[in-house]
């Protein structure tokens, strides 16, 4: 059984706002509300699904995987790739790649005590990030009218416009698969669709 599922759309990047308006998964029942009426009765687990623009995903070979160690190794492990100070940032350690790297996630702090806060006394069991959702072999990209996804197993994870797609396609390992909105043309440069 999945979990009740909400899905922060981009716009939550600029905004914390109990009436945005979110998507609501819940076994077949997908529906779009805001995030105040959407959010599960308090004795049921959710998770909540930021989007991948609100996100920092690093990739960094960690000095160690033993959990003391690694909370005092991880800022230095990213400092240098983030933008900002590191203290601005709640991080947290995805997972490994072939070549021994690990994903790390970047969420400005207090952007997401924000929204977490929002959730009152019915925090969500699990946070992830709606570009790692597509975690299929290659290179995943999912057409959504304007805004694009691409996730898979590639370095990878981003929004992008369909615009872009062709000068990041080469670039991607393959096979290359897009799935795309009822009624959307099928990008070009996929192997499948």
């Amino acid at each position: 059984m999945s979990l009740p599922t909400l899905f922060l759309p981009p716009q939550a990047c600029t905004q914390v706002a109990a009436e945005l308006p979110v998507w609501l998964v819940d076994g077949d029942i997908c529906s779009q509300r805001p995030f105040a009426e959407a959010l599960p009765d308090a004795a049921r687990a959710w998770r909540l699904v930021l989007p991948v623009e609100a996100v920092t995903v690093c990739l960094v070979q960690l000095p160690t995987t033993k959990a003391r160690w690694l909370q005092k190794a991880l800022p230095f492990a990213v400092e240098e790739l983030l933008a900002e100070d590191v203290e601005q940032f709640h991080l947290s350690v995805g997972g490994q790649l072939a070549d021994g790297r690990h994903r790390v996630y970047a969420v400005r702090r207090a952007w997401l005590a924000g929204w977490l806060a929002l959730c009152g006394s019915q925090p969500p069991q699990r946070i992830e990030v709606d570009a790692d959702l597509l975690s299929d072999e290659g290179s995943q990209l999912l057409c959504l009218g304007e805004r694009w996804l691409l996730g898979g197993s590639g370095e990878a994870r981003l929004a992008l416009r369909g615009e872009d797609w062709p000068q990041l396609a080469e670039l991607c390992p393959s096979p290359r698969v897009a799935r795309v909105a009822l009624g959307q043309v099928a990008p070009a440069h996929v192997d499948e669709v």
